[in-house]
Parts: C-alpha cells; sequence; structure tokens
C-alpha cells in the first residue's frame, strides 16, 4: 500500500514566479509606466501588462523602436525602481502560497523557483516576501533563453537531482519549459492563460487559483503527488 512516506525526499516542486506565487503586477505596471513617461513614451494598461508580465522584461518595451543599448538602459532603470519599490512595500504573495510551502516542508518535498527575472533580483523578490524563511532552490534567467527553454529548469534539475520533479506555473510557456526538461506541468489559469491554453502546452492538470492548488494538495496530497508520475 503506497503511503505519503513513498513520496517523500526524492521529489520537487518548481515554481514559475511572477504571477504564480507573487502578486506583482501592480508593482511592475507603476514602475515600467513611470519609466516609459520619464523617456516620452506612452503607458500600458494593466490588461497588457497582464498579458506580458512573466516573460522577458523587453518585452514590456517591444512597442517602442528603441536600439539595444537605450532598451538596456530603459531595463537597468526598471530594475533598479522596482527594487527600490520593493525594499519600501515588500512584496505580495497570492493567497494559500505560505499554506502551500508549509504543506510541502511538512510531507519533506523540496522546493524551487524557476524565473524569467535574473537570479539576484528573484532572490531579492523572494527575500521581501512571506516566503523568505523557506528553504527554496532560486534560479533565474542568467544570460540564457528564456522559458519556454527548458534551461532554467534544467539547471535546478541538474543542481537538486530529485527523482521525481513537477513544473507549476501560470503561463504556457512555463508548462512547454517543463515538458521540454521531461517533466510534468501544472497550470494556474489565473493570468494571461485559461485552462484550454495550458492544458494544450501540456499541463496534466489546472487550477483557476493557487488556492484551489492548494485545497488539493492540503485536502489529498497523495493523490496530489501522483501528478509527479511521468
Amino acid at each position: 500500500m503506497t503511503t505519503l512516506k513513498d513520496f517523500q525526499d526524492d521529489f520537487l516542486v518548481i515554481f514559475d514566479l511572477d504571477g504564480t506565487l507573487i502578486d506583482s503586477s501592480k508593482q511592475i505596471e507603476f514602475c515600467m509606466n513611470k519609466i516609459r513617461e520619464d523617456f516620452g513614451f506612452g503607458k500600458l494598461n494593466s490588461v497588457e501588462y497582464l498579458r506580458l508580465i512573466g516573460q522577458p522584461v523587453e518585452f514590456l518595451i517591444s512597442d517602442l523602436n528603441l536600439t539595444k543599448e537605450n532598451v538596456n538602459v530603459v531595463v537597468a532603470r526598471f530594475r533598479s525602481l522596482l527594487k527600490e519599490m520593493i525594499t519600501k512595500q515588500g512584496v505580495d504573495c497570492f493567497a494559500k502560497v505560505v499554506e502551500a510551502f508549509q504543506t510541502l516542508e511538512e510531507l519533506r518535498v523540496k522546493t524551487a523557483v524557476a524565473t524569467t527575472k535574473p537570479t539576484d533580483l528573484a532572490i531579492f523578490s523572494i527575500s521581501s516576501s512571506s516566503l523568505k524563511n523557506f528553504d527554496i532552490h532560486i534560479q533565474g534567467t542568467d544570460n540564457f533563453d528564456p522559458k519556454p527553454s527548458p534551461i532554467v529548469i534544467q539547471k535546478i534539475l541538474m543542481e537538486i537531482k530529485p527523482k521525481f520533479a513537477l513544473m507549476v506555473g501560470d503561463r504556457i510557456e512555463d508548462i512547454q519549459a517543463g515538458v521540454r526538461a521531461g517533466i510534468n506541468a501544472i497550470g494556474i489559469a489565473s493570468g494571461a492563460h485559461g485552462h484550454e491554453d495550458l492544458r494544450i502546452a501540456g499541463a496534466v492538470a489546472t487550477f483557476s487559483d493557487f488556492a484551489s492548488f492548494n485545497q488539493l494538495l492540503d485536502a489529498d496530497p497523495k493523490g496530489f503527488m501522483e501528478y509527479f508520475r511521468r
């Protein structure tokens, strides 16, 4: 008979960051619109940011005809302003995120973050949130292709070497990256991509939000952990 002990120690859940664990859209929107205004460009609205957040930061200014040098200047200014805001305000997690990490910790399931953010900014964001006291392996996208490339996930897998791993994210790029890395993926359909989009991308399951994801994890951890089986 299978018990929870059979699922412990060698299992890893890899999470996307923005839009999955942390609710960073308002901070990103404010900072990028401030930078766009400073450089004489128009703002984007909340719907446009929701569509773009989770992709490389350059996508937030892809509508502008900028040289590579100017793109680098804008990105650097944006990240500096975002860090200032995070320092003052902290970072909000979505509902039930902390509870899910507590449950996984109790089950001795390892956790990691695979994000399009640079690693240093990802570490700073998590350390400024309610997740700061958890043992989370954090891997950002540093000078290599972003998701849907599997590289950011592969780096985590090579470092931790779990027997079983699972990717959780809110965008089709998260799901595709997990599949390409050879692991199952679960979609959180609370952002730009809905249930159908995430399932078409390869998700083995989708949830309307993180709270519903945590509800299953909390109520039936053994059932949830079957999603690792590929």
